[in-house]
């Protein structure tokens, strides 16, 4: 008897499961210099509801001492929340390095992995997989070489020169909503400096939405 692959173990095979929605980075802090919890924001900016159950967020730079790769599931220790675990357009989940209280539920949500070290300030370069292992989003910070290759179904260009190469900061997507991922490092920037909130902001928007003037 030949059984069904069902990566989120919902009970259905993955062949019937729905569009699993669209899940971007939205942004990055990584500043160790200040002792503020470094973190890593996801958001889901529009469509359907994005079921990221068994999705996979990881530093891409495995092996090394700073590694690190998280899995949206109860198969995994650093996960804390009930699955299915399900983003509904709007949806914020920060992922931060240290301690807290998780919260699993709403437009705002945290996991906290616990961990000594986590992200590298002289560079890193952040990949999330979907349950299938697809690529679904890449982006790359500092100008450090990066370790692992780009996954495939992702594009990556470099850090951009808007972001300054500055160890200590962060970086958050600048778009304004609604948000058009291109997979690129232009739709980055330093954040707390320049247009963004930055890290003043996690689980919040980065930049107010533009006003629709002609109703379009």
């Amino acid at each position: 008897m030949r059984l069904r692959p069902d990566r989120d173990d919902d009970g259905a095979g993955d062949a019937c499961d729905a569009d699993p929605g669209v899940v971007v980075i939205s942004e990055v802090h990584y500043d160790q210099a200040t002792g503020q919890q470094e973190f890593i924001e996801l958001y889901a900016p529009s469509g359907s509801a994005a079921d990221i159950t068994g999705w996979r967020l990881t530093d891409n730079d495995a092996p090394s001492s700073t590694s690190f790769s998280m899995t949206f599931a109860s198969t995994d220790p650093q996960f804390n929340c009930p699955v299915p675990f399900v983003l509904n357009p709007g949806d914020r989940l920060v992922v931060y390095q240290g301690s807290g209280t998780s919260v699993c539920t709403g437009p705002s949500r945290s996991i906290y992995l616990g961990r000594a070290v986590f992200l590298s300030a002289n560079g890193d370069d952040l990949a999330l997989f979907d349950s299938t292992n697809a690529c679904r989003d890449y982006v790359v910070f500092e100008s450090a070489g990066q370790v692992g290759a780009v996954p495939a179904a992702c594009t990556s260009f470099g850090p951009s020169t808007s972001n300054g190469d500055v160890v200590g900061k962060s970086v958050s997507r600048f778009d304004s909503l609604p948000l058009i991922d291109t997979n690129s490092r232009d739709d980055w920037e330093a954040s707390g400096t320049t247009t963004t909130t930055g890290p003043l902001s996690p689980g919040q928007p980065n930049e107010a939405a533009t006003a629709d003037t002609d109703g379009d």
